[in-house]
């Protein structure tokens, strides 16, 4: 690979042979995905059971940023049940909040 004179790579070169970023991601791909064959269920269960928080971080980092609910569960729902839903999601979440913060202390 060419450099120029003050060292930096040329124009166009990157200074990275072409393909190599994608092999090394497939690689470790590959391997990941092995490992997690060979020990994904225990380690899921160990992390659920000693950091509950870690585990609903990497929960919530897989699911869609948007979900729409198509079963139209909601649109059949009075308006009174859609309160009553969204009070016990609240709950929910401060209960999760609260559990959360013992945690951390």
């Amino acid at each position: 690979m060419s450099r120029e004179s003050n060292g930096r790579f040329g124009k166009g070169n990157n200074g990275r042979v072409p393909g190599s970023r994608n092999r090394l991601q497939g690689k470790f791909i590959d391997e990941l995905a092995n490992d997690f064959a060979e020990h994904g269920a225990g380690v899921i269960k160990i992390v659920r059971a000693e950091k509950p928080t870690e585990y609903l971080k990497i929960v919530a980092s897989i699911l869609p940023k948007e979900l729409f609910v198509s079963d139209g569960a909601i649109d059949a729902m009075t308006e009174e049940e859609v309160v009553e839903a969204l009070n016990n999601l609240r709950a929910m979440r401060a209960a999760s909040q609260h559990a959360q913060t013992e945690t951390e202390h």
